[in-house]
């Protein structure tokens, strides 16, 4: 017994070593570009940001490289025995990039089963930072549960939009269990049904600290019973976007309960206002809630009124952004000066978490890890502000418009892209990119300005035929960005020509007409338009239209020809070509003598005479004929 026992004990020790990787193994970075096969000359490289999540290891860092990423990442990664802290992973978008500049898609719906954009499962000690995630037709990011549950994951700093529908939940999705999950300064806005969720019977805690959640359709943040939740310095407005009040139009609901347990819901410093059916909902306020603010402060312990907080333009900069479109990826919440948002938060780094996430809450959403706090109102003491952006002076970011080309546009071969940018201060810095790949550009007058365009030259050939985004960025003094996207579709396949009617053989009129039409990959067949030319002539002017009749053609043989152009302006190399021949007979022009008798020698002048085939009658009384030239004729 006593040998069977050292054997169990030494298996189980021998499992532990194999599972846990080595102390020993030196971190690495790894890159992720789906354009650039060398990730602009960074080892190693991978296409797909799933394929290096595959590849990672304990306390690897991936950065994502600018792009967009029609892809669905599942995470399972570090659950051994005994994983820590020291051995996160991080996920990021390269920090290199502008922000804003990874997209990451999922999968679209409309059902809502597995169109997830990222989901972890069984996971210890993970990081999902500076990504954008939108289009995905269910949950952005879903934690699941129970045993497929997680520890430590961390998401921060991203864009999450445009996810979900009424019958899925599009934003973050956190089940039954997940403890120490942090959610920091993150924009979660315009997704179906909640921001955030807390499904199942219980899990935590969780920390939920300086996020904007903004405009979703049913609850910013939805709580269910059980769970252990710190709501810290969060502005939550405007939620409750569907019509109807199934599932809640609140800023804060939590799930009623035969013991309601409040005191496991933690609301501090929070600025929830404007939400259609009313702030907080359910059992979420007790005596451990503090610093909360409302409209009209009536809502229970914790809790203060701040009129006109429901109005938005009292908050943020510009929630349409510069395409003046809500729910886009340039909307922005940067707090406006004077904002009521500013300075009225709470220390994060208080709440007793390791100190070594101090760092993440002294970042904001942009990412530089000294933002918070800052004095923001000017009364000589920093103080931490609330949302996902700290206000450090000029918030009003630069204002940028993508000039050309217009937006939709058929583009092929090198084409130019323009943009302006103005800044209430000064603009410093201006890029264009296409499908996430910057490319070199002038600018003019030069920075810092108020005001400058940038243009420069993109082959669209570096990219495949399809819909490409165009994007324009600027930065400002106070290094406020601003982003204008715009999609084209790029069309370096030339469309092809056919004749579908005319003349092909011999015909007897000076006058042909034809009838033609083309095929394109992208270009419907009524929006071609068309070019012709007779003989090896000049061709005409493109047209719209699908026929044209030719005339004053000479006796003899002739070709018609014909070619198509798209709307990226691509004709076909080879146009259709029809051959025919003109027959128009023997043409008379003298008779000598003009008149005579029967058998007297008559000359016929004229054209088109054949010998063998040309017959000549007076009166109807066939004539003898001498001589034939094409010219003339002799008969008697």
């Amino acid at each position: 017994m006593k040998r069977s026992f050292g054997a169990s004990i030494f298996l189980v020790a021998v499992f532990y070593l194999l599972a846990r990787p080595s102390a020993q193994q030196s971190a690495q970075v790894l890159y992720v570009n789906n354009q650039d096969a060398t990730c602009n000359g960074r080892y190693p490289c991978f296409t797909t940001i799933q394929a290096a999540i595959n590849a990672a290891q304990a306390h690897d860092q991936i950065q994502v490289q600018a792009g967009t990423y029609p892809e669905q990442l599942s995470i399972e990664k570090n659950n051994f025995p005994g994983a820590t802290e020291s051995d996160r992973i991080v996920i990021e978008a390269d920090p290199s990039f502008p922000p804003n500049s990874v997209l990451v898609t999922g999968a679209a719906g409309p059902q809502c089963t597995d169109k997830f954009a990222i989901r972890l499962k069984r996971s210890k000690f993970i990081t999902i930072r500076g990504l954008t995630i939108t289009g995905t037709g269910a949950q952005a990011i879903s934690l699941l549960g129970g045993n497929s549950g997680s520890q430590g994951i961390h998401i921060e700093r991203n864009r999450i939009f445009g996810n979900g529908s009424s019958s899925c939940n599009g934003g973050i999705t956190i089940a039954k269990g997940n403890v120490d999950t942090l959610i920091v300064n993150n924009l979660i806005y315009a997704n179906g049904r909640n921001g955030i969720t807390f499904s199942d019977a219980d899990g935590g805690p969780h920390y939920i600290v300086n996020n904007t959640i903004y405009g979703n359709q049913w609850n910013g943040i939805e709580v269910s019973r059980g769970h252990e939740v710190f709501i810290v310095n969060n502005i939550i407005t405007q939620n409750g976007t569907l019509t109807g009040s199934t599932g809640g139009r609140y800023g804060v609901r939590r799930e009623s309960s035969t013991n309601p347990q409040p005191e496991g819901i933690n609301l501090l410093n929070n600025l929830i206002c404007g939400n259609r059916l009313g702030e907080i909902n359910g059992p979420a306020l007790d005596g451990t809630d503090t610093g909360n603010l409302t409209p009209s402060g009536q809502e229970g312990s914790g809790v203060s009124q701040s009129p006109g907080c429901e109005i938005p333009g009292k908050l943020f900069s510009n929630t349409n952004g510069s395409d003046g479109i809500a729910g886009t990826a340039d909307d922005d919440f940067g707090l406006k000066q004077v904002s009521i948002a500013i300075d009225i938060g709470m220390d994060p780094r208080t709440l007793k978490l390791d100190s070594v996430f101090d760092l993440i809450f002294t970042a904001d959403y942009l990412g530089d890890s000294l933002s918070r706090p800052h004095d923001g109102n000017g009364d000589g003491t920093a103080e931490f502000d609330v949302g996902a952006f700290e206000f450090a002076g000029d918030v009003i970011a630069p204002r940028v418009i993508i000039l050309s080309p217009d937006a939709g546009a058929y583009v092929a071969g090198t084409i130019t892209v323009s943009a302006q940018a103005t800044d209430n201060v000064a603009v410093t810095t201006i890029t264009l990119s296409a499908e996430g790949q910057n490319f070199p550009i002038t600018i003019s007058p030069p920075l810092p300005v108020l005001s400058a365009t940038a243009s420069g030259l993109w082959n669209t050939t570096t990219v495949g035929d399809g819909n490409a985004v165009i994007s324009a960025s600027a930065v400002d003094s106070f290094a406020n960005t601003a982003f204008a996207m715009r999609s084209v579709i790029v069309d370096n396949t030339p469309p092809r020509t056919q004749i579908t009617a005319g003349p092909a053989a011999e015909i007897s009129r000076t006058a042909a007409s034809f009838s033609f039409t083309g095929t394109d990959n992208f270009t419907p067949a009524g929006s071609l338009l068309f070019a012709w030319r007779m003989d090896g002539g000049p061709f005409s002017p493109f047209g719209t239209e699908g026929s044209v009749t030719v005339d004053g053609l000479g006796d003899g043989a002739h070709t018609f020809e014909v070619k198509a152009r798209d709307l990226a302006g691509n004709e076909d190399p080879v146009p259709a070509t029809r051959t025919f021949t003109v027959r128009l007979g023997p043409v008379i022009t003298s008779v000598d003598p003009i008149s005579g008798v029967i058998g007297a020698l008559v000359t016929v002048t004229g054209s088109g005479f054949e010998p063998g085939t040309t017959q000549v009658a007076f009166n109807g009384v066939t004539a003898s004929i001498r001589t034939v030239t094409a010219t003339s004729i002799t008969t008697s």
